[in-house]
């Protein structure tokens, strides 16, 4: 089993990131926009390739795989994108949260379907559950989450704290 690094002050930080950067709306066009920031957040500022996926209500409605991504990141985005789903938080936070705060998910007993890492934002409305989840895989697992974290606020018109090892 892969134990992936966290810092107990992630805690805090990802808390406040997913509170502030709920969406009023989100759509298939919001999903493609979002998806083309990640691209070129990747290739611009952190200087590698990934693979992005994006659901609205449990369709793939923005997929992309930068040159030198493979399976394997598309089967990573499958199982974040899960853990996203059942603890409906950023997976990230699912991660920091079961090292730090005591909450067992019982996820990491079936790697095969769950990856507790970074990399997967639930797309938090500012009314009701996430319906909609982007996934990144390709960098460390922490900065997957930061590059959708930055996407995310820079479509929405938001500043929020980065994630930093």
């Amino acid at each position: 089993m892969i134990e992936f690094e966290v810092k107990e002050e992630w805690l805090k930080l990802i808390k406040k990131q997913e509170a502030e950067l709920a969406f009023e709306s989100f759509d298939n066009d919001d999903a493609a926009q979002v998806g083309q920031r990640i691209a070129a957040l990747a290739r611009d500022k952190y200087k590698g390739a990934v693979a992005i996926c994006i659901e609205v209500d449990n369709n793939v409605v923005f997929s992309y795989m930068m040159q030198g991504t493979t399976l394997e990141n598309k089967l990573w985005m499958h199982r974040k994108i899960n853990v996203s789903k059942i603890t409906k938080t950023s997976s990230l936070l699912a991660c920091v949260e079961e090292r730090y705060s005591g909450k067992r998910w019982e996820l990491k007993s079936r790697p095969d379907s769950f990856a507790v890492c970074g990399g997967c934002w639930p797309v938090q409305m500012k009314e009701g559950e996430p319906y909609a989840y982007i996934a990144v895989s390709g960098l460390e697992h922490y900065l997957d989450h930061q590059i959708i974290v930055d996407a995310v606020a820079d479509f929405i018109g938001r500043k929020t704290e980065t994630i930093s090892i």
